[in-house]
């Protein structure tokens, strides 16, 4: 399945991602950035819980588009 998203997109964590505990699934950021893992080459989104971020440091952490949803209003 190939997941869009761009910079300031809110989202949550998908629920099929079986990884994460209930307190993640309450849990809502924005897509702040975008990385890939050098050693396999996977794409990784960078999420904060705020937009625009307020400094270089203020993420949350890095997660795979598959774990994650959009929220809609």
């Amino acid at each position: 399945m190939d997941v869009e998203f761009k910079l300031g997109d809110r989202v949550k964590m998908a629920p099929t991602c079986p990884h994460y505990s209930d307190e993640w699934r309450q849990w809502e950021g924005f897509v702040t950035g975008m990385g890939v893992i050098a050693r396999t080459g996977a794409v990784t989104l960078i999420v904060s819980d705020f937009w625009p971020p307020r400094d270089h440091g203020d993420f949350v952490d890095g997660f795979s588009p598959d774990e994650l949803v959009a929220v809609t209003q």
